[in-house]
């Protein structure tokens, strides 16, 4: 739809004073570990909302950094807190907006949207400092608000920081020998996917497991997300 005229997209002083009022009450962090949808780091989610609403959702952070949210919607108004395993909500560090005006300045650490009927949909990014924990991000709507809206988040997460630790291997090994290179994959719910580079000499299973077929060299790779570690065996007969 092109824009041919953006309205003012603040309100005035006493009704900014009144939604404030309001939002302190109808989005505390109350009740939200309950009712809230756990999502992922960098994927995005498409929902529709009721007037005066809220929709919760949680996330773990695997180490301290930046949450970034990028928020749509396709409806005049709506707002975004987020909050901290002990229910303290977070100031935002900043919000920017590229479709219509966005504010972090609420009196209750909420961030919200703010744009004209004569637009398709307001869209903005905002950022927060985070330590390692579990948050919770709850999108809330007011008496005037309703409709769809979408949103990515994303954040320090250990599925997206994947890591491989080989806690035994052995290069030299005889035609005939077999050796199972461990692995600690607890910090991430990925997979290991092993491959050699000639199986003549040296083969691999799925679960890590070398067998030596004959005397050579072979090159041992194991892959998780964007982690690649390599091993060279050596078969000797």
């Amino acid at each position: 739809m092109k824009v041919k005229k953006i309205i003012s997209l603040f309100l005035s002083a006493v009704m900014a004073v009144t939604a404030a009022a309001t939002l302190a009450v109808s989005a505390s962090a109350a009740g939200i570990t309950d009712t809230s949808t756990e999502i992922e780091s960098g994927k995005s989610y498409t929902e529709t909302i009721k007037a005066s609403s809220n929709k919760d959702y949680k996330f773990n952070v695997s180490s301290a950094g930046t949450l970034k949210v990028t928020l749509y919607s396709y409806f005049p108004k709506i707002f975004m807190l987020l909050y901290d395993e002990s229910g303290t909500a977070v100031w935002a560090d900043s919000g920017e907006a590229s479709v219509g005006k966005c504010s972090t300045t609420w009196s209750d650490r909420s961030c919200s949207i703010f744009w004209s009927d004569a637009m398709e949909n307001g869209k903005a990014t905002f950022k927060f400092s985070v330590s390692k924990g579990t948050y919770y991000l709850r999108i809330h709507t007011n008496t005037t608000g309703g409709g769809k809206y979408a949103f990515k988040a994303t954040f320090p997460s250990a599925e997206k920081e994947s890591k491989i630790t080989f806690t035994s291997f052995v290069l030299p090994m005889n035609v005939g020998d077999t050796i199972t290179l461990g692995t600690d994959l607890s910090d991430t719910k990925q997979t290991i996917t092993w491959k050699s580079s000639k199986t003549s000499v040296a083969t691999v299973s799925k679960k890590g497991k070398i067998t030596a077929k004959a005397a050579g060299t072979a090159t041992i790779t194991a892959t998780v997300g964007s982690t690649v570690l390599k091993i060279k065996v050596k078969v000797t007969k």
